[in-house]
C-alpha cells in the first residue's frame, strides 16, 4: 500500500480506539478500546520512521528521525500531566475526547501536507523476515531489547522507589518525572544532530553507558530528593538518545526492507518494555524495589557489550 494511506489508516484506527474509550460503559470495553488505539499507534510509528527517511537527504536522516521521536518525547513530557489535569477538572472521558480531537486534526494535516509515498511493493513474508537472518540486524535488535529491558525494569516501579521521598511537604515523584521528561526532550533533540555529525556508534555507546550508570546510581541516592531528580534528568537524556542511532543503523543495514526492519525494532522495544516490567516485578518480590538499579545496571552492561561486539563485527 501507498505509505501515506497506511499512515492515514493507522491514525484512523487510533481515533476509533479513543472514540470507543469515550463511550466505554465498562472496564472491559475500556481495556479493549486501549488495545485498538495501541494497534493504530504501533502501526503508525514504524511507518512514520520509514517515511521520513525517504523525505530527506541521507546526511539529514538522523535529525529527521529525531523529529519523529520528538513528537513522542513532547507527548511524554506534556501528555500525562495535561491529560491528568483535564481528567481531574472535567472527567476522564473528556481526556479521551481531547485525544480524539487531536487525532482528527492530525489526520487532516497529514492528508493535506504529506506527499504520496510509493508503495514498497509486494513481498513474501519470508522476504520481509529475511532481515532477521542478518546477524548484524539481529545484534542491533538485541541492543534495543536489552537497553529497554534495563530501563523499564526500573521505570515500571519508579513510583515504588520514590514513594516515601519528599521535598519539604511535597512528594518528589511528580517533580522527578518532570525532570525525566525534560531530559527526554533534551536527549531527543541532541541525538539526531549527534548521529549525523559523529555517527551512530559513539552516540549509541555513550548513551547506553550513561543510562546504565544512572540507573545504578539511583539505588544509592533514591532517598535524596535533589539527587534522585538529577539522576532522572540524566537518565531521561540518555534513555531518549539511544533510539535514533539504533534506527539509523537498522535503516543502513537493511536497505531493501528497511521500514519493516524498523517495525521489528519497535516490536522488540515494546517487548523490552513489557519484559522489564515483568522482570522488575519478580526482582522486587525477592529483593525489594530499592535494589532494582543493580539489575538494570547488569542488563545495561550486557546491552553495551552487545553494541561493542556489533560494531566490531561490521
Amino acid at each position: 500500500m501507498n505509505r501515506k494511506k497506511v499512515l492515514l489508516l493507522a491514525l484512523a484506527i487510533f481515533v476509533v480506539g479513543n472514540v470507543l474509550s469515550v463511550l466505554a460503559s465498562s472496564f472491559e470495553i475500556l481495556a479493549l478500546s486501549r488495545a485498538v488505539a495501541a494497534l493504530g499507534a504501533a502501526t503508525y510509528t514504524p511507518q512514520a520512521l520509514g517515511a521520513v527517511s525517504l523525505l530527506v537527504e541521507p546526511e539529514r536522516k538522523g535529525r529527521a528521525l529525531s523529529i519523529v521521536y520528538g513528537g513522542m518525547t513532547v507527548a511524554t513530557a506534556l501528555g500525562v500531566p495535561f491529560g491528568t489535569l483535564l481528567g481531574q477538572t472535567f472527567g476522564w472521558r473528556f481526556t479521551f475526547a481531547g485525544i480524539v480531537a487531536i487525532g482528527v486534526l492530525t489526520f487532516g494535516g497529514l492528508a493535506l501536507v504529506l506527499p504520496d509515498l510509493a508503495a514498497p511493493g509486494v513481498h513474501r513474508l519470508r522476504d520481509r523476515l529475511s532481515a532477521i537472518g542478518n546477524p548484524a540486524v539481529l545484534l542491533t535488535l538485541s541492543i534495543t531489547f536489552l537497553a529497554a529491558l534495563s530501563e523499564h525494569s526500573v521505570y515500571s516501579y519508579i513510583s515504588l522507589i520514590l514513594a516515601d521521598v519528599r521535598w519539604g511537604e511535597n512528594a518528589v515523584l511528580p517533580l522527578a518525572l518532570v525532570f525525566f521528561c525534560a531530559g527526554a526532550v533534551i536527549g531527543n533533540a541532541i541525538s539526531g544532530y549527534a548521529t549525523d555529525r559523529i555517527g551512530s556508534r559513539a552516540v549509541l555507546l555513550v548513551s547506553i553507558a550513561v543510562q546504565s550508570l544512572a540507573l545504578l546510581a539511583l539505588s544509592f541516592v533514591y532517598w535524596h530528593p535533589l539527587l534522585s531528580s538529577a539522576i532522572l534528568l540524566v537518565w531521561g537524556i540518555a534513555g531518549w538518545t539511544y533510539l535514533v542511532p539504533i534506527q539509523h543503523r537498522l535503516l543502513g543495514q537493511s536497505k531493501t526492507y528497511g521500514p519493516f526492519t524498523v517495525s521489528l525494532n519497535s516490536s522488540v522495544l515494546y517487548l523490552g518494555i513489557g519484559g522489564g516490567g515483568a522482570l522488575g516485578g519478580a526482582f522486587i518480590a525477592a529483593f525489594g524495589p530499592y535494589q532494582l538499579g543493580f539489575l538494570a545496571f547488569a542488563l545495561g552492561i550486557l546491552s553495551l557489550a552487545t553494541a561493542v561486539f556489533a560494531y566490531r563485527a561490521d
